[in-house]
């Protein structure tokens, strides 16, 4: 019995020893298990800027100016210029609450992609009619939409929770002749109701989701030659709801332009 005390003491002696010899040495030296993952890498590859977050609650902000991005966090210290898209993605394990936030961001010729980061926040206008590659979001909590999306000729697809909150509304997404999809609902920020223009040209645009559930929008027009389909209810303070296609009701819907 004494032997088998004597022998849990020392093992608990050895690893407490362990872990202040290695402080003792090297101050600076962190043990394995205390480590983390840097949390932000941004780099340019093959002309895409690649923005990787890969701890929970991470955030950053994209930045253009003078001919180079500029991204808040990022542990790359080299250049980010000569970029034609973007693609911003979670690369940690179940990493949770994180988020982007786009300020500036120049002129892109290739398009942008945001995968697995919970919130988006688009402050600064995307694309223009040579965005070839399109728009596509996914965020489980929010896109957050304060400035106009287009597309050349290219998708652009919103899946998750869009909110409207551009100072000078309206809202408008153009995709030139190229599909609009809406993943899940679409609402004003406030009680400040936002209008909304989608165009599709000769492709469709869809909606998932309800239109002014929670907070009512301002005017919607909506264009595309092939179809607009229509998932949930619409709801508007006061605002005209326009289509200028054929429409399509994937449920039992009730549009609602009342205060």
């Amino acid at each position: 019995m004494f032997k088998s005390l004597f022998s849990l003491f020392n093992m608990s002696k050895v690893s407490l020893s362990t872990r202040t010899i290695a402080k003792r040495l090297r101050p600076g030296l962190q043990l394995l298990e205390d480590r983390t993952t840097p949390a932000v890498l941004a780099s340019v590859v093959s002309n895409v800027l690649i923005i990787n977050l890969q701890a929970a609650n991470d955030s950053a902000a994209i930045t253009f100016a003078a001919g180079a991005y500029t991204v808040s966090g990022n542990i790359n210290t080299s250049p980010l210029t000569s970029v034609t898209s973007i693609l911003v993605r979670d690369t940690g394990t179940r990493a949770t609450g994180q988020a982007i936030t786009v300020t500036s961001i120049g002129a892109i010729s290739g398009g942008f992609t945001s995968i697995g980061v919970e919130t988006v926040t688009i402050n600064d206008a995307i694309g223009n009619s040579s965005t070839a590659d399109g728009i596509s979001i996914s965020a489980a909590t929010a896109i957050n939409i304060n400035a106009d999306l287009t597309a050349g000729d290219a998708p652009i697809v919103l899946g998750g929770t869009v909110v409207l909150n551009k100072l000078t509304t309206p809202v408008t997404i153009d995709a030139g002749d190229g599909d609009v999809t809406f993943g899940g609902t679409v609402n004003s920020f406030s009680t400040t109701p936002k209008a909304l223009i989608v165009s599709a040209g000769n492709k469709s645009v869809q909606f998932n989701g309800a239109l002014g559930a929670t907070f009512p929008l301002g005017a919607i027009t909506v264009s595309g030659d092939t179809e607009i389909q229509l998932g949930g209810n619409i709801t508007t303070t006061n605002g005209l709801v326009t289509f200028n296609a054929p429409v399509t009701l994937d449920r039992n819907v009730t549009i609602a332009t009342g205060t």
